[in-house]
Order: C-alpha cells, then sequence, then structure tokens
C-alpha cells in the first residue's frame, strides 16, 4: 500500500545527479529493524536451508524478483523463518487478486528509486524523451533528480484467498549454470587471484592481489565464491580503484570489514548464493551491537554506501562510484 511521504533531510549527491529520499523510514532503519529481528545466539535456529536458488524474493503480480536493498532486506526475513514464503505484494496487489489480510498480518518495507529531468535554468521538468534528444552541453544544463519512496508489502503467508499463487509458475534468477555465471562475473573485475597454501583467504594490498586458498579446501563451490566476495570488496578498496582506509588499527579494520561483508551479501545474493548469509549478518549484527541507536544507523548507512560503490566497480571495473 502507498503512503504519503515527507522528505528527509538527508541529501546524497553525485556530480549532476541529485538524490533525495522522501520516506518516512530510511533504507538503514529498515535493514536495522530487518538484522534486529533475529537474535545473534539463535540464528543457528533460524536459518532457512530449504530456501533453494529458484526462491529469492519474489513478487507474483508483477511477475519480478526484488533486486538491490529490497533484496537484502527481504533475505534476510526469509533466510531466518521470519516469513514462510519467497512471495510478497502490495495491499492492492492482494486485493485485486481477491485475497484478504490475516488479522494481525505483519508488513516488510521496500524501496523504490524515480527520477526527473530538471532544468535549473527555466526551473521546469524535462521529459526523459526530450533529455535524450539535447546536445552533450545542453544536457549539462538539466539535473537529474532521483527520489526514494517506500511500500508496504506482505508476505503471502498472511494472505486468504489467493491459493493459486503457490501454483504459479516464474522464471528462475539463473539463466545459465550459477557457477559459470559467477565465474564470468570474477573475470571481468580483472582481478588477480592466486592460489595459496594457506588456510585464510586474503587479499594483500601491497601487492594488490587476493589469495585464495585451493578450492578443494571449502566445503563446497559456493561457499569457495561467498568468500572470494568478500575479498574482491577488500580488493576495491585499493588507492588505484575506490581509495578507502586500510589502516591497521582495530576501529579501521573492524569498519572495513563492516563493508566486506555488506558486500559480500550484495554480491551472492545478486547470485543468490546464501552459503554465508549466516556468518555475514552475525558478523554485521555484533558489530553493531557494540554501538548505541543513532551510531548503528550512521555506521551502517556509511558502510552501506561504500559496499554499493564496491559492488558498482566490480560491475563496471573501469569507472568509479562515489556518491
Amino acid at each position: 500500500m502507498e503512503r504519503q511521504f515527507q522528505r528527509a533531510k538527508l541529501k546524497i549527491q553525485s556530480s549532476k545527479i541529485k538524490f533525495k529520499i522522501m520516506a518516512k523510514v530510511s533504507i538503514y532503519e529498515a535493514i536495522l529493524q530487518a538484522i534486529d529481528t533475529v537474535k545473534l545466539e539463535d540464528y543457528k535456529d533460524y536459518i532457512r536451508p530449504e530456501f533453494k536458488q529458484d526462491l529469492a524474493p519474489f513478487n507474483p503480480f508483477s511477475n519480478n524478483f526484488y533486486t538491490g536493498s529490497n533484496k537484502f532486506i527481504l533475505s534476510i526475513y526469509q533466510r531466518f523463518g521470519v516469513v514462510k514464503t519467497n512471495k510478497y505484494g502490495t495491499f492492492k496487489q492482494i486485493k485485486e487478486a481477491g485475497g484478504k489480510l490475516k488479522k494481525g498480518a505483519k508488513h516488510f518495507k521496500v524501496f523504490h528509486y524515480s527520477k526527473y529531468y530538471f532544468d535549473e535554468k527555466t526551473k521546469k521538468r524535462v521529459s526523459q524523451k526530450k533529455y535524450e534528444n539535447l546536445t552533450e552541453k545542453q544536457q549539462d544544463e538539466i539535473s537529474i533528480k532521483s527520489y526514494v519512496k517506500y511500500f508496504q508489502v506482505f508476505n503471502l503467508q498472511d494472505v486468504e484467498n489467493i491459493e493459486f499463487l503457490d501454483k504459479l509458475d516464474y522464471p528462475k534468477t539463473a539463466l545459465a549454470p550459477l557457477n559459470d555465471q559467477i565465474e564470468t562475473f570474477v573475470a571481468k573485475t580483472n582481478a588477480e587471484i592466486k592460489t595459496v597454501q594457506t588456510d585464510v583467504a586474503y587479499y594483500d594490498p601491497k601487492d594488490d592481489f587476493i589469495g585464495m586458498p585451493p578450492i578443494n579446501a571449502f566445503i563446497d563451490m559456493q561457499s569457495y565464491y561467498s568468500t572470494l566476495f568478500h575479498e574482491l570488496i577488500h580488493w576495491t578498496g585499493a588507492e588505484s580503484r575506490l581509495k578507502r582506509n586500510f589502516k591497521s588499527d582495530k576501529k579501521s579494520y573492524a569498519f572495513e570489514e563492516l563493508i566486506a561483508e555488506i558486500g559480500a551479501i550484495l554480491l551472492y545474493t545478486k547470485f543468490d548464493n546464501y552459503t554465508a548469509f549466516k556468518s555475514s549478518l552475525a558478523y554485521i549484527k555484533s558489530y553493531l551491537n557494540k554501538l548505541d541507536k543513532e551510531e548503528q544507523q550512521d555506521q551502517l548507512k556509511e558502510a552501506y554506501l561504500k559496499a554499493r560503490d564496491a559492488e558498482k566497480y566490480l560491475e563496471k571495473p573501469k569507472l568509479v562510484f562515489v556518491l
């Protein structure tokens, strides 16, 4: 169900693209709320191994999988047993399909990005079509403004009268074998990855390479890739790339690990590989538990933005994204 939105104070600016949050709840608050639903000592009881690759968070009404921060948030609820299905819908979608919410149905927040084009001289909006037909010089006069809104969605475990949705066929997330997709992605990053005879993986910032134990040292390939994703996030922080702080003091080291854990989750949920989800969330939660509520949101926000920068850099290694 769409709600009325109020403009928040947060403003993130990158070149001529301006972002404003227009939601009562920020993405970072929503992530914290999701993490807070799981007790650290109970992780072993909450993990849901029956969720397979083709059960990523999904909206059967729009026939779309959730992506980005929405996939991050909803996956937490799924993987730790807070919900029983991977299917979600808005109040309007459910009602139009003949469904009815059960008493006490819990809603979850998902975020939607929309943008428009704005002429700084005339102070008027410009259509996307008109913008695309402008010269490069004319486009420089146009600001691209993006707004973030949040919507409430409900898991279909809390809906009555739409049992037919459980029988729907929906597209698989993987068009090629999972390992092939990941190998292609990793190869395009151009990161130097060496097999090392140690029992730990690491990124060496001095010689700029990732050291990975032999594949047969891991329980399975998905565990190998989950570990590699963590190290790839570290790799993006090099001076020649995103220039993150690699200082060795305890505070800086822990924050870089937080970035790597969040970035790893973004990457392996991108490929619907949830092998390391439990340990990653446990690290994030234990890190945040040492901070007060205000610090938690500030630290999570900063780490999440840096992790998203890293994810985007790995997708397009020749470009640097700075929010």
